[in-house]
Formats: structure tokens, sequence, C-alpha cells
């Protein structure tokens, strides 16, 4: 669903993505989640008014949904990420402020799509019941790390 819901002019910093996607996206839907996609131009940091929901996500993301997501980044990329633009991801979801293993699942999911099609990215924001805040790659990559080495105790024991 595209929208043209009022977004702050710029987010000239981390901190002011943050409150963009709090201003937006507060309080968050129902039920799901849902993955919004928004352009901002790198070297103004203004937020543009291209924003795209994308509504009904399964709790985890299945190969063809990651398919699905790379292909519409490689279109926004081809029409709309021209010079210095930049994609802003945000997944919504009710709850508390720590990712789960799905939500990281997800947001690694959108990592790995824009790496895919060469998008620039910001970092993802996780949108819940308490705000909005910032999952850096570390992040995920630090989670996933963790879960290895668990299963791996689980193995051995």
């Amino acid at each position: 669903m595209d929208t043209t819901t009022p977004v702050p002019p710029t987010a000239r910093t981390a901190r002011d993505l943050r409150a963009g996607w709090e201003q937006l996206l507060d309080p968050p839907g129902e039920d799901g989640r849902s993955l919004w996609i928004l352009v901002v131009d790198g070297e103004t940091r203004r937020l543009t008014s291209l924003l795209h929901e994308v509504a009904g996500l399964p709790a985890e993301p299945a190969p063809g949904d990651a398919a699905q997501l790379e292909r519409f980044l490689d279109q926004l990329a081809a029409s709309v990420l021209r010079d210095h633009h930049r994609v802003a991801v945000a997944l919504r979801r009710r709850g508390g402020v720590l990712p789960g293993a799905t939500d990281l699942q997800w947001i690694a999911t959108v990592y790995d799509a824009c790496d895919a099609v060469d998008a620039p990215c910001e970092t993802v924001h996780l949108v819940g019941d308490a705000g909005a805040f910032p999952v850096t790659r570390a992040d995920v990559r630090s989670a996933q790390r963790g879960r290895a080495a668990r299963s791996r105790s689980t193995t051995t024991s």
C-alpha cells in the first residue's frame, strides 16, 4: 500500500531517523508485522514522500519473501535510488523493544536483499509499542553467532 503520510523533512542524524519512524508509525498496527520502506536523499538527508508498506508479513520469512523483496528493491533502485539516495526500512509489530528471533530473521532478510541488489540501506529500525529502535547489521550478526553457538552446544551435549 502506498501512502503519503507526512514525515519529518530531514533525518540528519540516526536520532532524527528514529524519531521519524516513531512519528510515522505510532502507534503500531493492531496485529501482525509489516515492513515500511522509505527513500532518503543521502546528500540532504531529506526524507522523501515515497513510502511503501508491505503488510501482512508471515511470522518468519520464506525464501520466496526474500526474492520478492529483492525484486521490489531492485525496481526501486532502478527508478528512484539515484545519486546518493538510500533506503530506510522499519519492521513494525506489536511488542517490546528487544528484537526476537523472527524479528532478526526479517531484518537480516532486509539487509541481505539490499546487498543483493546494491541498494544502499540505512540502519533498519524495529518499531513496537515502546517506540523505534535501530537494529544494525552487527546486531544481526551477533545474534546469528549466538544462535549458532547455542545450537552447537545443544548438539554436543
